[in-house]
């Protein structure tokens, strides 16, 4: 018999309850022997907490961190030692389960690279149903138990998943059965296996549909007529899901060289790269990426949408060749000097220079990089845009500080009035800046160039 898989669990200590609820979720696999759990109210007295601790998760073959606000302020999530971890879990030596506990800066960490349970939108805070939430996150540790090699789930494809075929059998005959939402949930089930963050993101979206037209039902605030119409149209994405499934899981290299990602069925592809470092101004990024996803949601046979947090120097120019999107959308900080992107440590800021954007506009366009349009929402971003402008046919930037609130209401106005072949983009520019204005933002606080020189929209 196979000895058990040592389990490290990682929490602040604020979050001791949630430890103790994890593991009676898991006791069945103690007794089981198939699992030994190691975490912080373990230690012996005598021992040292620090050396104890980086001790067990040398030694942890299957690592779960239960991310809250109170985690990341914690020391020992940013020390050396973890970033040796990360570099185990690139190598398949380790597995890395994140489970979001409450809201929290998730998204702007290395962590944010690996499919979080129950769900990256939703914590299980958000549940209503804790049992449900804890029964998704505990699935997921299941696998990672039952699995015959160490290999981490979420950089390699799940031996045991379906293959897409059978997956979209599965779900046609869900569908067939009016089971809509055992059939997303089969869908992310099998994103999530397969480390697919785009299907992930688009499935979510059309659970986001769903829910909405349930909770319209319930309130008899639609017509019934008009229920099923919608009904049928989310059935028809449903079933669309799995076409824009990858065929196979991206390798995680520690300077990421992605694979291809291209465009799929004729989309407009947007990029989404988000930064908020260590240190500075917590942004509402998140907020941001959900409103864009749900206006696009109406859209999504015209639009393929890509995001990835927390991006570096190098992340921003790989995941740009590499993508090769159609239209760029940059959310984070910006000043003067150029756009705040993370260090490579992932503990702080590093600054991308106007000259730096020039140079690096310019090596796209030589790779065939074609951009119809970069959209910097970010604070004062004019320079950057004009650097940006001399190899681009459209950019949207700020010329001073703007609020989150002004920020989201563009990116909702300018996605809201984009067309799939991003041919309208002056006109989704005024429709965005309208929106901000309503929030209370001047006119004359976002520009657009066009073919490198700034005109009146």
């Amino acid at each position: 018999m196979s000895p058990p898989k040592r389990v490290f669990i990682g929490s602040a200590q604020a979050d001791a309850p949630h430890v103790d609820t994890l593991k009676k979720h898991l006791k069945l696999y103690e007794r089981q022997n198939l699992i030994q759990i190691w975490e912080e109210s373990m230690l012996i007295p005598g021992e040292l907490r620090k050396n104890k601790i980086e001790q067990e998760l040398h030694a942890a073959e299957i690592i779960l961190l239960l991310f809250s606000a109170d985690l990341l302020a914690e020391d020992f999530i940013w020390g050396a030692e973890m970033n040796k971890i990360l570099e185990k879990v690139k190598r398949k030596e380790v597995q890395l389960i994140p489970i979001l506990l409450r809201p929290s800066g998730f998204a702007d960490t290395p962590f944010a690279a690996y499919a979080a349970v129950p769900d990256r939108e939703k914590p299980i805070s958000n549940y209503n149903n804790k049992d449900e939430a804890w029964t998704i996150v505990v699935e997921q540790i299941k696998r990672c138990i039952q699995a015959k090699s160490t290999s981490n789930l979420n950089t390699e494809t799940n031996s045991n998943s379906m293959t897409i075929e059978q997956l979209k059998t599965k779900v046609r005959d869900l569908i067939s059965k009016a089971k809509p939402q055992e059939a997303i949930n089969e869908i992310k089930k099998w994103a999530l296996e397969n480390n697919d963050r785009p299907l992930m993101d688009e499935t979510v979206l059309v659970e986001g549909a769903l829910t909405k037209l349930e909770k319209d039902v319930r309130l008899g605030t639609v017509y019934p007529q008009d229920a099923g119409i919608r009904q049928s149209q989310i059935n028809s994405s449903i079933l669309d899901l799995p076409n824009h499934a990858s065929t196979h899981a991206p390798e995680v290299v520690t300077s990421p060289v992605l694979k291809q990602e291209t465009e799929t069925n004729g989309k407009l592809k947007i990029l989404m790269l988000t930064a908020n470092p260590a240190g500075s101004y917590q942004l509402e990024l998140e907020k941001e990426h959900s409103r864009i996803t749900k206006k696009l949601q109406e859209k999504t046979e015209q639009f393929s949408l890509i995001v990835h947090h927390a991006v570096n120097n190098t992340e921003f120019k790989e995941l740009n060749e590499t993508t090769k999107p159609n239209v760029l959308h940059f959310s984070g900080h910006g000043n003067s000097n150029g756009i705040m992107l993370q260090n490579d440590d992932k503990n702080g800021s590093a600054l991308l220079t106007a000259r730096a954007l020039d140079a690096l506009f310019e090596y796209f366009a030589d790779e065939g990089v074609l951009f119809k349009a970069v959209v910097l929402n970010a604070c004062y971003t004019e320079d950057q845009a004009q650097a940006i402008a001399n190899h681009v046919p459209y950019v949207i930037a700020s010329t001073t500080a703007i609020s989150d609130e002004a920020a989201i209401a563009f990116s909702v106005g300018f996605y809201f009035k984009l067309d799939a072949q991003g041919g309208n983009i002056e006109q989704s520019f005024r429709s965005g800046r309208t929106q901000a204005v309503t929030t209370g933002a001047e006119k004359a606080y976002f520009v657009l160039f066009k073919d490198g020189a700034k005109i009146e929209a």
